[in-house]
């Protein structure tokens, strides 16, 4: 008989077999269902959670965990049948059980083969993208039980692939169930062990019969558990962490160490953090005012994004302290190795946390719509659904993208995705709110808007930390900027930083910007309105009598510093307006220059620069 007519003979004894009802074959498949289901919940119940341990964990060993975990993947399965006979059998250590040729062995033998498979795909499904899912959930002030919550939601279809395909390796298992199970017809046959037994007789057209009926068995299971991949649109963790916020785990709690507010909203003293033996930020000491924006510069690499990341208590300094909101964060080196912890300073820092809102520049979004995701931080405060959706709305109206609330967040454009991070972010109106490169994915008319909106987080008393490396973007947006150069803090880049009023006739390039006092500076620009500008110190030319020539400020003014720094002296002198009110300019000399003008503290001077060396950000 050639193969072809085998074959074909197979695949009508299996619609026969199918549709005919026979018993046998429907008592084998139920046998191989019940045994593989069973050893396959088992093995999920076990895997998992071992999964989330090697994916998040850091402990001594996991490496060669993981490196076991590998090996076992290609466990003989003449090996774990040996090994389950040996301890089912009459005589053993489970013997007076009576587990042997019984699908209880057979369960058991399956499940410890099904073990491996599960929880390597799981690890990897978690690994792919769970530290990132749990760090945003932690900055976005959900509790360590809702983070891992999100984290399992966020993995679930590549956890549901490890499952099927654990599923699917059982069903087709034949020797853990001929060794334990000893192929009873009608108690623990299986497909696999009747395709044997029907090979071994000479019958193959009943065994590719079979065999079909198997692998139809298999195909469908694997669309069941597979297919539906959209289904289930509530919040990730949602029940999870409902119940945690019925336990008492809300808004309410305090941070233990908060006594009295703090003059600064963040202060750090003496803070180091490096990684892999490479130092990446080093601060000595840092203040920053309550209830105004900070801007933190420098280029890539600079350590900007560590010390955000330190401030929102998503990392732990390895040497100093700082100080968030009235609360202590230390080095106590119980940081593990490897890497941060979501809880860098304690459990007890959830409370600290929800009055913090950190937005990365890379933002990650849930796989949801995006109204969950900006609705996320208020449900992990305990918010009312009526009230987190319309908090929800107003943000996303706020950053253009409410009529995006319904689509899946996974769809959208960079800049829909930027936008959709921020109302997340700004959403919880937070005390401290902490923006990493938060215009970068935008174009202009949204880079000012969101400029805008961080503005009137301040004036609602909001502190704002901004990373960029848009100097005059850091300078639109504050007077008061950190300027990092590898991981330490550095001179600032602009000096004779100015703040007040343009005025003049609208759409001329002649302007004056009036300062603070009343003193009016010449500036070239059509802006009008409320503006930050500054003056380069060299271009600022220091004389003991008024000069000469078309630069349109000369301002009278007192020397009251004197600072060299290399081959120049920098002279700072006060320049009065109508009210009195002294406004210092910083302007740099050669010292043989500053040595012929005989300066000292209390001089009197004329400063002359032009009306373009005003640059207005």
């Amino acid at each position: 008989m050639g193969d072809d007519s085998i074959i074909l003979k197979g695949l009508a004894g299996a619609v026969r077999l199918i549709f005919a009802g026979d018993a046998e074959v429907y008592g084998a498949a139920a046998v191989s269902l019940s045994v593989a289901t069973v050893s396959t919940l088992v093995a999920s119940a076990l895997g998992i959670p071992l999964a989330v341990l090697l994916s998040l964990g850091r402990f001594p060993g996991r490496r060669a965990a993981l490196a076991v975990l590998d090996a076992l993947l290609s466990l003989p399965t003449v090996v774990v049948g040996l090994f389950v006979y040996a301890l089912v059998r009459r005589g053993s250590l489970l013997g007076p059980l009576e587990l042997l040729f019984t699908p209880w062995a057979m369960v058991i033998g399956q499940t410890l083969l099904g073990l491996p498979i599960v929880t390597a795909l799981s690890v990897a499904a978690i690994s792919s993208a769970g530290r990132e899912v749990r760090e945003t959930a932690t900055a976005l002030g959900a509790s360590p039980a809702r983070s891992l919550a999100t984290v399992l939601w966020e993995s679930r279809h590549l956890l549901g692939a490890a499952v099927a395909a654990a599923m699917g390796r059982l069903l087709g298992e034949v020797g853990v169930a001929m060794m334990l199970g000893g192929n009873i017809a009608g108690y623990t046959r299986t497909l696999t062990t009747a395709i044997a037994l029907e090979t071994a007789k000479g019958d193959f057209a009943s065994a590719v019969a079979l065999g079909m009926v198997l692998l139809a068995l298999a195909i469908g299971l694997n669309v069941v558990l597979r297919f539906p991949r959209r289904g289930g649109e509530d919040e990730p963790g949602a029940s999870l962490a409902a119940r945690s916020w019925q336990r008492g785990d809300g808004p309410q709690g305090e941070w233990p160490d908060a006594a009295a507010p703090s003059p600064a909203a963040v202060s750090a003293s003496g803070i180091v953090r490096s990684y892999d033996g490479v130092t990446a930020l080093d601060i000595p000491a840092l203040s920053l005012e309550r209830g105004r924006v900070h801007v933190v510069v420098g280029p890539n690499g600079s350590g900007k994004t560590t010390l955000l990341r330190l401030l929102g208590l998503l990392d732990r300094p390895d040497a100093g302290s700082i100080r968030v909101l009235g609360a202590t964060c230390g080095a106590t080196g119980s940081r593990p190795a490897g890497g941060p912890g979501p809880d860098a300073c304690g459990a007890t820092a959830l409370a600290l946390r929800r009055r913090i809102a950190f937005a990365a520049q890379r933002p990650h979004l849930f796989r949801t719509t995006v109204r969950r995701n900006v609705e996320y931080p208020l449900r992990a405060r305990g918010v009312p659904g009526g009230e987190s959706r319309a908090r929800a709305d107003a943000a996303m109206d706020m950053l253009g993208v409410l009529h995006l609330a319904d689509r899946r967040a996974r769809t959208l454009s960079s800049g829909e995705a930027q936008r959709t991070a921020l109302a997340r972010a700004f959403v919880a109106e937070p005390e401290l709110l902490l923006l990493d490169e938060p215009t970068s994915g935008l174009d202009p008319e949204w880079a000012r808007r969101v400029e805008g909106l961080i503005a009137a987080s301040a004036l609602r008393g909001a502190t704002v930390v901004v990373a960029t490396h848009d100097l005059a973007q850091a300078y639109r947006l504050s007077a008061s900027v950190v300027r990092l150069e590898g991981g330490r803090l550095a001179p600032p880049v602009v000096e004779n930083v100015l703040e007040g009023e343009l005025t003049g006739d609208e759409g001329s390039a002649d302007a004056v910007l009036v300062l603070e006092g009343g003193l009016r500076l010449s500036v070239a620009t059509e802006r009008r309105g409320h503006a930050r500008a500054a003056v380069d110190p060299a271009d600022i030319v220091v004389s003991a009598e008024p000069l000469s020539s078309s630069a349109r400020n000369s301002l009278a003014a007192r020397v009251t510093r004197l600072e060299e720094r290399g081959h120049l002296v920098f002279v700072t002198a006060e320049a009065s307006g109508e009210a009195g009110t002294g406004v210092p300019f910083i302007s740099s000399l050669t010292r043989e220059s500053c040595r012929r003008l005989a300066l000292t503290p209390g001089s009197p001077v004329v400063l002359t620069f032009k009306a373009t060396a005003v640059r207005v950000f």
